[in-house]
């Protein structure tokens, strides 16, 4: 019979009885709960509740719970994994292999994650002892090779089988995973994928006829070489097109993609033109190795200029390089190496200043007269050069300090029957005129003043 509290107002002389049997569905007679009313209620007992076992593991048993993961030192290594364990693998200096536990307690979980790798190298998950994966006779390790993938692991201690629960693959890698960037490409396609491109002995045009009917680029639906020639060759591709006969009144050239006018327009190839690199681009400067009629061209900087055309001898304008002409003079314009009579003509003697010193230095070649004043020391020898010729002539002219110098002339001269001076007189010019002297190689005294 059902128990129930009891009745106010009835119940006279029973209803101490009535409150006990109610309170004796849950209570016993020392006001303790009884066990089946907390299994009734949904509680739990001391059997299977968390508070009083030592090991987390029975309490989650107890409860039927799943097994919480706890994260490992990061592993570049072997390792033995234990139930509870998640195992972040570090392969980056080499590949590393996980072991699990061999036949551990039921529901045991395990987790493994690739955190870090370089080329080739992997994470590898093995079972252990007679353990496979997922099914009977099933794999004995799996491969995790891809940065940041992962899986979760729970084993059945019935069968022996740990199941993949999770199998974390991270989208930022299903490309160079799945579509095969380092993969090989086959059949008409050479390189490798995702951008492979046709053999260059594929033949386009027979493959297109194996279809029938073709889309896209052709504008009909039936092939035929005609629509090909027309359809196949894009607008804008870079494509050589070799034996088309253009002449036809139905064919046009095609624009070639050249510049054409503008100061960019270039030649393809530059040329050499007179020394200059040439391609068309710019003015050139020619360095005066052209002589041009006129008195400028902007195409021709640096040219040299003929000017008005007259008779006359040719001379060159150094400001503006342009060449005009003069009278020519009366009589046979004098050679280099002509034996010729001049008159009527004046020579300018090449006078030359020569510093002071105990050894002067005197070139023949561009001197007629050299000219030494303030003599400040003796002369202790002459310092010549040049290349005379016979019957050449040479003034030098002497001034001291006020003080009278000794003068010693060296090996390159010799006296005559006028003797070479061997001192300067006080502030006084002395003069001493020579000839060269092939017999001897020598200058000779011919006069002192």
């Amino acid at each position: 019979m059902s128990q129930r509290l009891p009745v106010p107002g009835s119940d006279n002389g029973t209803w101490g009885y009535v409150l006990n049997g109610f309170l004796g569905v849950a209570l016993d007679s020392g006001g303790n709960l009884l066990p089946a009313a907390v299994s009734a209620a949904g509680g739990l007992l001391s059997s299977n509740n968390l508070s009083d076992v030592s090991s987390a593991g029975t309490a989650r048993g107890n409860l039927n719970a799943a097994q919480w993961l706890v994260p490992t030192s990061l592993k570049t290594s072997a390792y033995n994994a234990v139930a509870g364990d998640f195992v972040a693998v570090d392969a980056s200096g080499g590949s590393v292999t996980v072991t699990l536990p061999t036949t551990p307690a039921d529901k045991t979980r395990i987790g493994v994650k690739l955190i870090n790798v370089s080329g080739s190298y992997t994470a590898t998950v093995a079972t252990g002892g007679s353990d496979v994966f997922n099914k009977t006779s099933g794999a004995t390790s799996l491969s995790l090779s891809l940065l940041s993938q992962g899986v979760l692991l729970q084993y059945a201690s019935s069968s022996g089988i740990w199941y993949v629960q999770a199998d974390d693959l991270p989208l930022a890698q299903l490309d160079a995973r799945y579509l095969g960037a380092a993969a090989a490409a086959g059949g008409d396609l050479t390189g490798t994928y995702p951008n492979p491109t046709l053999s260059a002995t594929t033949n386009v045009e027979s493959i297109i006829s194996a279809n029938t009917t073709v889309t896209g680029k052709m504008t009909t639906s039936t092939y035929d070489a005609a629509n090909i020639a027309q359809q196949v060759l894009g607008t804008s591709a870079s494509q050589v097109v070799s034996n088309k006969d253009l002449t036809s009144g139905t064919n046009t050239f095609p624009t070639f993609n050249q510049n054409t006018t503008g100061s960019a327009a270039k030649w393809t190839t530059a040329r050499n033109l007179a020394g200059n690199s040439v391609d068309g681009s710019a003015n050139v400067a020619f360095a005066n190795q052209f002589i041009v009629q006129g008195t400028a061209d902007s195409g021709l900087s640096g040219a040299q200029f003929l000017g008005a055309l007259s008779t006359g001898v040719m001379v060159v304008t150094t400001t503006t390089g342009v060449v005009t002409s003069v009278a020519a003079p009366a009589g046979t314009i004098v050679g280099t190496s002509d034996t010729q009579t001049l008159t009527n003509k004046r020579f300018t003697r090449r006078v030359v200043t020569v510093t002071q010193s105990a050894t002067p230095a005197i070139n023949t070649d561009n001197t007629d007269v050299a000219s030494i004043t303030g003599l400040a020391q003796a002369i202790t020898s002459f310092t010549m050069s040049g290349t005379p010729v016979d019957g050449d002539m040479l003034i030098i002219r002497l001034t001291d300090n006020g003080t009278a110098r000794a003068i010693a002339w060296g090996t390159s001269f010799e006296s005559s029957t006028v003797t070479l001076p061997t001192t300067t007189v006080i502030s006084t010019m002395l003069m001493v005129g020579f000839a060269w002297n092939t017999a001897t190689s020598k200058w000779r005294c011919i006069a002192v003043a």
